[in-house]
């Protein structure tokens, strides 16, 4: 009996002992298969560029692996890394699906939505700021803050009259005046933007410049170099061709010395006279020139503008004691010119109250300074606007000499016409004419000396300073050229080049003969013309 029960007790405990040990097993199978998972994100909306979490929230049973992978249904759309990070890319909806690992048949979802961020600011921009009539341009968001919020505007503007806006920011000048075109965010509508535009009157058309070397003897090499204008903030060149069908060399666009473009074209001494002739055509859209708000900030960065500060060939001397200097610093004095603008603006009204327009100079003349100021008086457009360039440089601020032909007219072979500009800083280049505020005075019979001339000359000067009319295009800048090919010729009394033979501007078309220069100003030497057919086909930015 004893035996029995020590037997019974012992297979007890052996059963005990067996299943504690199969307990345990059963209960870690269970984990490693889930049954059933759900998901939860810390925020199932999120903007683009921001994050969310994504973990497991609840599992079946209770005890099983939480243990899952994470996949995105559109990673252009939303990214999630293996701990269930997930980072918006762009608007839309995403599925985030997690997938156990001890039971890749169990998986569970949750849908994110993103959105753009609110945007706080935002900016815009105009393709140009100064718009022809009857021409376009584009307004765009340049920035908005912050950086990823939507950039999804609408566009108004202030005046339909004076110009119309696309909702895709394209902007149609109807007539000239100021215009205010604004942007208003999409998403907010408290944030808003604008720019303001100036459409401006503008001159367009086909310009034609014919030459013709059949005046020259045979047997010898004919050469010619035209000045073809670029594109730049207040006018645009396009359809440039050139028509030599006779020339044995033509090079469409060379650039000189200056940056300035030409066509070179040569006759060798093979072409009989009458195949020397050639065309040279283009299609210009120039705008009205409309003084900015002249504002001056920091000062004049000398090794910048060393090229605009320069002496010249014909600009006279800029040292202490010479006679231009000396004229400068008496005029800055008198008007107790302090600043870039107001030293300039004090040059300026110097200058036409004390010189004048000669019609009897040659051409637009060569630009003496030296003998201006202390001889003749006055002169013709280069005369006059090297004078005021040169008093400048003199008083240490950058300006320039413009070299172009006036778009006025169906023939405009005479119509050249030089203009000059000044660097203020916080501006930039800005216009000013005093030539042509004496070529007027002198058109309508009047003189600084006569009685009303204050009065008469107020308002003439307002139309140049700071701005121009849309009736001209620059064809180059600058003086004492080196053209490309280089010129070969001397200097000739009377004539364009520089005693050391660089050209002293490049305004006007430029010939050799033999290697000899030919007059530009003789159309019997160097027959030459210029023609203007106006058009309104006014593309200007």
């Amino acid at each position: 009996m004893k035996k029995c029960v020590k037997r019974l007790a012992l297979f007890g405990l052996m059963m005990a002992v067996a299943f504690s040990m199969i307990l345990p097993t059963t209960t870690n199978a269970a984990a490693k298969k889930p049954t059933k998972i759900t998901l939860k994100a810390s925020k199932t909306t999120v903007t683009v560029g921001s994050k969310t979490k994504v973990k497991v929230k609840t599992v079946k049973p209770k005890s099983a692996s939480k243990a899952v992978t994470f996949k995105s249904s559109n990673k252009k759309i939303a990214t999630v890394t293996s701990k269930g990070v997930v980072t918006g890319k762009k608007t839309g909806k995403v599925k985030i699906t997690a997938v156990s690992k001890k039971n890749k048949k169990v998986k569970a979802s949750v849908k994110i939505t993103v959105k753009n961020p609110v945007a706080k600011s935002l900016k815009i921009a105009a393709s140009c700021t100064n718009v022809c009539e009857g021409g376009t341009c584009t307004v765009s968001v340049t920035s908005v803050n912050p950086k990823l919020a939507s950039k999804a505007v609408t566009y108004s503007t202030s005046d339909k009259d004076i110009a119309t806006v696309t909702q895709k920011g394209l902007v149609s000048a109807q007539k000239k005046g100021t215009v205010t075109i604004t942007a208003t965010s999409k998403i907010n509508k408290k944030v808003k933007a604008s720019v303001k535009l100036n459409v401006v009157y503008a001159q367009s058309g086909t310009v034609k410049n014919t030459v013709d070397m059949s005046n020259k003897p045979a047997g010898k090499v004919a050469k010619v170099w035209l000045p073809v204008p670029t594109s730049d903030d207040n006018q645009k060149i396009t359809n440039v061709k050139v028509d030599a069908p006779k020339a044995t060399k033509v090079i469409k666009a060379t650039k000189d010395s200056a940056g300035n473009t030409a066509c070179y074209i040569e006759w060798d001494a093979s072409v009989v006279p009458a195949d020397r002739t050639a065309t040279l055509s283009y299609h210009v859209t120039r705008k009205e020139v409309v003084r900015p708000n002249l504002v001056e900030k920091g000062s004049v960065d000398k090794a910048k503008f060393a090229e605009y500060l320069k002496e010249t060939e014909k600009s006279g001397s800029f040292k202490e004691g010479s006679i231009v200097k000396t004229q400068a610093d008496k005029i800055v004095k008198d008007a107790n010119a302090k600043t870039v603008l107001q030293k300039a603006k004090a040059i300026f009204d110097w200058e036409v109250a004390n010189l004048h327009r000669d019609n009897s100079v040659t051409g637009c003349g060569l630009g003496d300074v030296e003998n201006i100021l202390t001889t003749t008086k006055g002169g013709k457009c280069t005369d006059l606007n090297s004078v005021f360039v040169a008093l400048l440089r003199a008083e240490g601020i950058p300006a320039r000499e413009m070299f172009g032909i006036r778009i006025n007219a169906a023939d405009i072979t005479g119509n050249q016409h030089c203009r000059a500009q000044f660097y203020l800083p916080g501006t930039g280049w800005v216009e000013a004419d005093p030539a042509d505020v004496l070529k007027q005075a002198l058109t309508d019979g009047k003189s600084n000396t006569d009685a009303d001339w204050n009065s008469y000359v107020e308002p003439v000067k307002d139309k140049y300073w700071g701005g121009n009319n849309e009736k001209w295009v620059m064809l180059s800048i600058e003086r004492d050229i080196t053209l490309s090919p280089a010129q070969s010729a001397k200097a000739a009394t009377g004539g364009i080049l520089n005693a050391d033979g660089t050209l002293n501007n490049f305004g006007y078309p430029y010939g050799e003969f033999d290697g000899e220069y030919v007059s530009c100003y003789n159309a019997k030497d160097f027959s030459y013309t210029y023609t203007f057919a106006e058009d309104h086909n006014r593309d200007c930015c």
